[in-house]
């Protein structure tokens, strides 16, 4: 029987992404080579449009979430409550989404053979950790565009954007809660339950939102719900 997918309501997608072991070396782009994006992140942004619930698990870029030129028509999902989006630290043009800094980590008579997940043997590192902050040259147009997207999601009711990372602190995440929606972190005071909240679970001694995309975040859900907004950094590094 054939999918009619303008009648799907609710959709979870994932495609096998492996996270590369030696975060030295580059890595392939999956983007053809005619084309300025990655064509399935558009389309996913089209299919997402007429949907309530999407969790998706996949290389993606920005056009998953707003065009990479301004439309004359904003994209917009009028019934979406449910966001769920997992990302691998690569973009599909090959870029990677988090940086740091090799020299520190990695002594250079160490051999990059030798650097293996677990590795306990005295002078030898794991070369498949290193990148542990956000690239601004790549994450924050990203996230710029995901904040678009979320003010043209007016009955959005949660938003989960988690970024894997092989570091120690485990993933980043990102995340936007309406009022009464129970959030993945315990609250700090009582009562944020009953208003918007906007988390941020990513170390904040490498990187802090840019302005205009943090303004755009506290206000999703400010048409609807009104009231005092919540923003918190979740592993508090100031």
């Amino acid at each position: 029987m054939r999918a009619s997918f303008h009648r799907l309501k609710s959709a979870e997608i994932t495609l096998e992404h492996a996270r590369p072991f030696d975060q030295r070396l580059p890595v392939r782009s999956i983007v053809p080579h005619d084309l300025p994006h990655y064509p399935f992140s558009t389309a996913i942004r089209t299919f997402s449009e007429n949907l309530t619930s999407l969790t998706l698990s996949a290389h993606v870029d920005s056009t998953l979430f707003w065009p990479l030129e301004e439309p004359a028509t904003l994209p917009s999902w009028p019934n979406l409550t449910t966001l769920d989006i997992t990302i691998s630290l690569v973009t599909p043009s090959g870029e990677l989404y988090f940086t740091g800094s090799l020299s520190r980590l990695h002594p250079d008579d160490d051999d990059p053979a030798d650097g293996t997940i677990g590795d306990l043997v005295p002078g030898k590192r794991n070369y498949s950790n290193f990148r542990i902050r956000p690239d601004l040259g790549t994450c924050n147009p990203f996230l710029a565009a995901l904040s678009k997207a979320a003010l043209q999601m007016p009955v959005l009711g949660s938003l989960m954007l988690t970024i894997e990372l092989q570091s120690d602190d485990g993933n980043s995440h990102i995340a936007y809660y309406a009022p009464g929606q129970e959030s993945d972190w315990c609250d700090e005071d009582d009562g944020d339950e009953g208003k918007r909240r906007v988390y941020y679970d990513v170390d904040v001694r490498y990187w802090r939102p840019k302005y205009e995309t943090a303004a755009r975040l506290r206000k999703v859900g400010e048409e609807r719900f009104g009231g005092e907004v919540v923003e918190r950094f979740i592993r508090g590094y100031i």
